[in-house]
């Protein structure tokens, strides 16, 4: 496969198939590897997500990024400095890509912020324990963080 996801199971991985499906915006990669022995019996079969990942020295205008705690008890701190005035998109997704809660879309000024997670969705009801995914977006670049709700 030419594309990353591909090129790096190609890479990894000897005597398996795969096949996965790709998503946009943020959404993870989910891949089902098939590895056979020799005599081309399936011995495992498992699927999972991969999610995409960008690299903090990528976001633009954004410093000090910080998670804590994490894992989440109760409530987790998010926070960050914005060294210039430009739009925020913050939100929780699950393993699966699908938005837990937005906590912030709005044009911020220039300074230090604290936005918090109380571990609910967007309909203020307690989310399970788990693996999730803050998202934080600016206009032209945007970070995956994973987090860990353990109540």
């Amino acid at each position: 496969m030419g594309d990353g996801i591909g090129r790096w199971l190609d890479s990894t991985f000897t005597n398996i198939t795969y096949t996965y499906s790709k998503h946009n915006n943020g959404k993870p990669y989910f891949v089902t590897l098939e590895v056979r022995n020799k005599n081309c019996k399936n011995v495992k079969t498992d699927s999972l997500f991969l999610m995409p990942y960008t690299s903090v020295s990528k976001l633009r205008n954004i410093e000090n990024i910080s998670i804590f705690p994490n894992p989440v008890k109760s409530e987790c701190r998010i926070s960050f400095n914005l060294t210039k005035s430009q739009f925020v998109e913050i939100s929780i997704f699950d393993v699966q890509g699908k938005i837990v809660k937005q906590l912030l879309n709005e044009k911020l000024d220039s300074r230090f912020y604290e936005i918090f997670w109380n571990g609910t969705n967007n309909a203020n009801t307690e989310t399970p324990n788990g693996i999730y995914f803050v998202k934080i977006k600016t206009l032209n670049s945007e970070e995956m963080i994973k987090i860990s709700l353990m109540r």
